[in-house]
């Protein structure tokens, strides 16, 4: 509808039941966009054969005289090919700050405690200083600058923080990005490849040597005067040497998570989002039976009388527990344990399949895997040679020749006996 945008025809314009657009009928272009809830001053024409809309300002709150004043400045930049929207939204989007980046990757994107926990750590340390600047401020030189800095500190924590702040960065490019074109044309962070400065670390192989058992079952022994986290840390210990399982994938089991029917504990909350289902074996199961009794299904396994209502952060613990054994170790060293185990010490070789699932590795890399299916059956053997093995080397049961404790045999002797 063409009419003559002054105040009185203004005035006489009621909220619609639809969208409906009011024309200036003297300069074209500009015009009014009536929704049931509000009057907008527009602008629209066309560009490069698309049509491009921007809204100049609410009826009511500008007078017409002054939204046909703007509406002109914003025709006059439209006539000389430039796109009011992408260069209001470029400069929009240049003035984003890192944190408000980090904010809302954290958002998007489904991070466990843990990385949740790096991400924070990062920005209240190494980028402390960087938070409120514009994430396209952020420059090569910056960054390999304070990267030495970090690596004087420690060099771990240097490449974990600059990944997080490469990710970050990456992130901000893609969903930043104005008309297919990213934040910033490449991420500063590739100085740091270029000039090859991430700092080699390290792989960790440390794990319980076969004749360390002994003092570490003697050290995962309850003593009266153990408080009670450290009761549940020597058991999550137990579990975790057991199963081969991560840390805060044992400390998230719940009463509904063990199947005595099935004999099978199920990990719901992974590192990979991977359900992992393991089957228990005779001394495990009869272990998280003492743990389940007097549990409801959403009861944890390992509580902790924190936030999370499980067991948590328990480092100080741990090194008590390392102390008195006489066995520096760490808890994921008893991840590494199992795998060593199975790698190593077993009389009987398995798979590649099968020891990834044992670990819940991921199998995305190999083509193979995908036409590989099977139920957990397969992992109970395994599984058995495992805590055979364990109860073995501790001397709670007889070395057997096979490997292979008979279930009538097995001396369920309890460690916390």
């Amino acid at each position: 509808m063409r009419i003559k945008l002054n105040k009185t025809n203004i005035d006489k314009i009621s909220l619609p039941s639809k969208v409906t657009f009011y024309r200036d009928d003297e300069l074209t272009g500009f015009g009014i966009k009536a929704n049931p809830t509000k009057l907008v001053y527009i602008v629209e024409t066309k560009l490069h054969g698309k049509v491009i809309r921007k809204n100049i300002g609410l009826v009511g709150v500008l007078s017409p005289d002054e939204a046909r004043k703007q509406a002109k400045i914003v025709l006059a930049e439209l006539a000389k090919g430039i796109n009011v929207n992408l260069e209001e939204k470029r400069k929009r989007t240049k003035g984003v700050t890192l944190i408000e980046v980090a904010e809302r990757y954290k958002r998007l994107r489904p991070l466990s405690e843990k990385t949740a926990y790096d991400y924070d750590r990062a920005m209240a340390t190494t980028f402390k200083d960087w938070q409120h600047k514009e994430i396209t401020s952020i420059d090569r030189d910056m960054i390999e600058k304070r990267f030495k800095e970090k690596t004087s500190e420690s060099p771990s924590v240097a490449n974990l923080h600059f990944r997080i702040l490469r990710a970050l960065i990456n992130f901000a490019m893609e969903i930043y990005s104005v008309n297919g074109e990213p934040l910033v044309p490449s991420n500063p962070c590739n100085r740091l490849n270029a000039l090859k400065l991430w700092n080699r670390i390290a792989r960790k192989d440390t794990f319980i040597k076969p004749y360390q058992f002994k003092d570490f079952w003697e050290a995962l022994k309850i003593k009266d005067n153990d408080i009670p986290t450290k009761k549940v840390a020597k058991q999550q210990c137990t579990i975790l040497l057991f199963t081969g399982c991560r840390e805060q994938e044992v400390a998230k089991l719940k009463r509904k998570d063990v199947n005595f029917a099935y004999h099978s504990l199920t990990f719901d909350i992974t590192k990979n989002h991977h359900k992992h289902v393991l089957p228990m074996g005779y001394w495990l199961e009869n272990f998280i039976k003492g743990l389940c009794e007097g549990l409801k299904d959403d009861d944890y396994l390992l509580p902790a009388g924190n936030k999370s209502g499980h067991i948590k952060d328990h480092r100080k613990i741990i090194q008590e527990i390392s102390q008195e054994s006489g066995i520096d170790f760490t808890l994921h060293d008893l991840r590494r344990t199992f795998t060593t185990i199975v790698d190593h010490y077993l009389t009987k070789s398995f798979s590649k399949y099968v020891i990834k699932r044992l670990l819940n590795h991921s199998q995305n890399d190999d083509v193979t895997a995908g036409y590989v299916s099977f139920d957990i059956e397969p992992l109970r053997e395994p599984m058995q040679m495992v805590e055979d093995f364990i109860l073995a080397q501790a001397g709670v049961t007889p070395f057997v020749a096979d490997n292979v404790v008979r279930f009538e045999d097995l001396q369920k002797k309890s460690i916390y006996d």
